[in-house]
């Protein structure tokens, strides 16, 4: 039981860790600091990386106590560590609650960023095409082209 309690704290620091980089990575998102960004994203895949190892050895410790902790819980005879065993699950609820928060904060932001890129592209696009005045009628039909030589003074509107 210690060794599955051991693990869990670990989990649960990965946990913490997590949240922290997600964290950094919304301050990045929110300041525009790409090269702090990149650095905060490998760490962030680093630290999946330690914790899918780490929870692959502790789904193996679980495997002869029970299927979930739940099962672990009910078996637990000794108050200290059923309540220590509580406590973490509990924590590491909260950090994946928190983890999802800031996920979709984060996603959003991207979005966000994502849509004034293009608006921006889009807005560049069109003063480029509209690099010369043309005139239009009041129905919307193009009425003369657009010349390059003439200012938009000279058209007859």
């Amino acid at each position: 039981m210690q060794a599955l309690l051991s693990h869990l704290n670990k989990e649960e620091q990965y946990y913490q860790c997590l949240v922290q980089l997600q964290e950094d990575m919304q301050n990045c998102l929110v300041q525009n600091r790409q090269a702090e960004l990149d650095k905060v994203i490998q760490q962030h895949e680093q630290c999946l990386n330690l914790m899918q190892a780490q929870e692959k050895e502790r789904v193996q410790l679980m495997q002869p106590l029970g299927s979930n902790l739940e099962s672990i819980l009910e078996k637990l005879s000794d108050l200290r560590e059923r309540t220590q065993l509580k406590s973490l699950q509990e924590k590491i609820n909260a950090h994946i609650t928190r983890l999802r928060h800031l996920s979709h904060l984060n996603q959003a932001l991207l979005e966000q960023g994502q849509a004034y890129i293009q608006h921006t592209t889009e807005l560049y696009r069109s003063l480029a095409r509209a690099s010369s005045p043309a005139v239009y009628s009041p129905y919307g039909q193009l009425e003369a082209p657009a010349e390059p030589a003439r200012s938009f003074c000279e058209f007859d509107a």
